[in-house]
């Protein structure tokens, strides 16, 4: 097995998600509804243990406290990961160990890959679902 250790990045990748989890992630849906957002913001949710991930254009996407962000890399672009991290081995091989032909969030320091290809549209609605403790996509 190969292990793929992750670096500071020289140039970090333009946010195009945001992932937050636990109270976090209640904070991020609550500002959400109290706030608004962007039209074009997509987000994937679960319930247990809560966990939201926002996608859209960096200028569009929430900027709170605990939430972090994550960017496509040009040499692989339907695996979003860290914005100021690389991995020690190229990321388009990386991106493939991962990849299961779908897009997705891969977030190194838990080593999921949260998939990302049931993002919907933002709904207020099924955010206040999600923080009630219903299953939802946000």
């Amino acid at each position: 097995m190969i292990s793929v250790e992750w670096r500071e990045r020289a140039q970090p990748l333009a946010p195009s998600a945001v992932l937050a989890e636990g109270g976090v992630a209640r904070s991020l849906v609550e500002r959400l509804l109290r706030g608004g957002w962007a039209p074009e913001l997509k987000g994937v949710g679960r319930r247990d243990p809560l966990l939201v991930v926002i996608t859209g254009e960096a200028e569009d996407l929430p900027w709170i406290d605990g939430v972090r962000y994550f960017g496509a890399d040009p040499a692989a672009p339907q695996v979003l990961v860290p914005t100021a991290a690389a991995p020690s081995y190229p990321m388009a091989l990386v991106a493939a160990r991962l990849h299961a032909g779908h897009s997705g969030l891969f977030d190194p320091s838990t080593g999921h890959l949260v998939p990302l290809h049931g993002a919907r549209t933002l709904d207020a609605v099924r955010l206040e679902e999600l923080i009630r403790g219903e299953e939802a996509h946000p």
